[in-house]
Order: C-alpha cells, then sequence, then structure tokens
C-alpha cells in the first residue's frame, strides 16, 4: 500500500505485517516488470466484467498507471453478483476471468447472465 493505491514491489524476504495486519516485503528500489497474472477481488460486476469494488478506487488507480503491464486479470468473488445493466465506468479495472465457488464467468458467458 502506498498511499491511495498500490505500489508494485518484488517480493523477497524478509515479509512484514504492515498497513491493514497484510504481509508485505520491505520497499525495495522500484521494480517495473510486466505481471502475467493479477488476481483482484470483487463484489460483483455488471455486463462488460469491469470490477464493482468496496469504494475507494485503489485497483483502478494501481491498474491505471501501470498501464499494459499487466497480461491478464482474474476477479474473484465469494458468489456471483452481476448486474444486468451498466453500473461501472470505463476507468474500472475490466477483468478476463470472474471466478466464484460454483461457476467461471468470461466475456461471452457474462453477456449470457441475467441477476
Amino acid at each position: 500500500m502506498e498511499g491511495k493505491s498500490f505500489r508494485l514491489v518484488k517480493y523477497r524476504l524478509p515479509i512484514k505485517v504492515k498497513s491493514f495486519g497484510v504481509k508485505e516485503p520491505n520497499i525495495s528500489n522500484r521494480f517495473y516488470k510486466s505481471i502475467d497474472l493479477a488476481i483482484v477481488p470483487i463484489i460483483g460486476t455488471d455486463d462488460t466484467l469491469r470490477r464493482v469494488g468496496f469504494g475507494k478506487g485503489f485497483y483502478d488507480r494501481f491498474f491505471a498507471k501501470q498501464g499494459g503491464t499487466i497480461d491478464r486479470v482474474i476477479f474473484v468473488g465469494r458468489e456471483s453478483c452481476i448486474c444486468s445493466e451498466t453500473v461501472t465506468d470505463d476507468y474500472d479495472v475490466e477483468g478476463d476471468l470472474y471466478i466464484t465457488p460454483k461457476k467461471v464467468f468470461n466475456q461471452k458467458t457474462i453477456k449470457q447472465t441475467r441477476i
């Protein structure tokens, strides 16, 4: 965590418990590498497969800052929560997959789901 966003740091030991009780490595020099896969928690999504989160915009700012360095985004949620109308904005993080305990959604199947 850094301010109202995240900062990409290399995973290395030692790991210390920091803000919000999250275990994090010490801050090191800037680490600019591409990210193969980002696993992002969500509350729900809409038919655009964009993230409905917790309302602070942490992930939106982080993904905007990283630009095209993240290859694939997978959303994870506790249950399927999909709005049949568009409730997200263009700046909200867009996912490739939405995984819940009972089902996996992609761009095609999300449009077929109406809750």
